[in-house]
């Protein structure tokens, strides 16, 4: 019967010492890592200009295309000479030719495509940046709480492996993680409790980056500050479908 009860316990025994051993190698390795990022940070300036220049038209050249395909568009023979005013074509004066392009044009779009082109667009394509800089959330912003753990993402070509760290201000909540990619999402526990912390204070995410073998040299993005809203947004979605500027580019 002995016999019997000792090789249960020493199995037992075995799988937790195993079990043990992979959590302290786990938790030895965790503070390699975390070592990696302590000690002084260099602060990584943002650009001011964080946005690409935006698309410019050759509205001349346009406009011959488009002449060129509304013919085309209506079945009717392209002029020689489209440049030179026009009396008839096809039985139509072209005043009368014109104007059903422009109300074919504005039937389907609400406007004719060069005076889209004309029209200055909200649309801003980011500048990517070569050092540490948080691109996602935006400084400032407003989660709903009834919104999934949102993701963290960032951009550094000079790094290769990173230290998030997130808090709420005027609290003793913070956490630390590393991770090799340049995202990362709020793990669910973590989340719920910045919900409950967040909502008359602001939250923060920090992002430092080091090179592995190239130890001593750790830079650290700005903060991002964000808040949750006190109420959760509600099941209706509101838009409006434009024809953007671009779209024909």
């Amino acid at each position: 019967m002995r016999r019997k009860l000792f090789i249960p316990v020493v199995s037992v025994a075995a799988v937790g010492l195993l079990v043990g051993g992979l959590y302290l190698l786990r938790y030895h390795r965790a503070r390699q890592l975390a070592g990696l990022f302590t000690g002084p940070a260099r602060a990584v300036q943002v650009s001011e200009l964080p946005y690409l220049p935006g698309c410019s038209y050759d509205l001349e050249a346009y406009e011959r295309y488009t002449y060129e395909r509304s013919y085309e568009a209506l079945e009717l023979p392209l002029p020689s000479r489209p440049e030179e005013p026009l009396s008839w074509v096809d039985g139509a004066a072209r005043e009368e030719l014109e104007a059903l392009i422009r109300r074919r044009a504005d039937a389907v779009t609400g406007a004719t495509a060069v005076l889209r082109l004309r029209s200055p667009s909200v649309y801003r394509e980011r500048r990517p940046s070569p050092l540490l800089r948080v691109t996602y959330p935006p400084d400032g912003a407003v989660f709903p709480p009834n919104l999934c753990a949102p993701e963290v993402e960032w951009e550094d070509l000079e790094d290769d492996l990173w230290q998030v760290t997130v808090g709420v201000e005027g609290t003793e909540l913070r956490w630390s993680f590393v991770t090799s990619e340049r995202k990362w999402w709020f793990p669910e526990k973590v989340w719920n409790r910045i919900k409950e912390a967040s909502v008359d204070r602001d939250a923060w995410v920090e992002v430092r980056g080091v090179r592995r073998g190239r130890p001593g040299v750790v830079y650290t993005s700005r903060k991002v500050r964000f808040r949750v809203a006190p109420h959760p947004a509600d099941d209706f979605l509101v838009y409006r479908i434009v024809s953007p500027p671009f779209n024909p580019r």
